[in-house]
């Protein structure tokens, strides 16, 4: 069964390194509320320049992208950081080439690795 669950670390991502945040106050917040933490959470990073080029072509940025390079900059820095806090938890793929074939087997063959996915 696959359940997808974006709050928790896009949570984190986004208010305490995006906004600065302080983590212990998002931690007090998770655990009052009783948000689960995912078994595993598959990131597919793409470097920053990368992604506003792209962003750029499709012409209509999100809220948090017309915040511009500095915000999506400090956002990818709190991902790569709590995908090395618990590594475990965490598939990085790297996505910059945009080979989307290969982003997909490849992810398919790392989940299927975990056992996340059957072969």
């Amino acid at each position: 069964i696959f359940r997808c669950e974006m709050y928790h670390y896009s949570t984190f991502a986004y208010q305490s390194w995006g906004r600065g945040i302080p983590a212990d106050v998002l931690n007090s917040f998770f655990m009052a509320s009783s948000f689960p933490k995912p078994d595993i959470t598959v990131l597919f990073d793409v470097p920053v320049n990368v992604a506003a080029a792209r962003v750029a072509r499709r012409g209509t940025p999100d809220n948090f992208e017309k915040e511009g390079v500095e915000l999506m900059t400090k956002v990818r820095n709190g991902y790569i950081a709590l995908s090395k806090i618990e590594p475990e938890r965490w598939l990085v793929i790297d996505c910059g080439a945009n080979d989307t074939a290969r982003i997909l087997a490849e992810t398919k063959d790392r989940l299927i690795g975990r056992g996340v996915l059957n072969a």
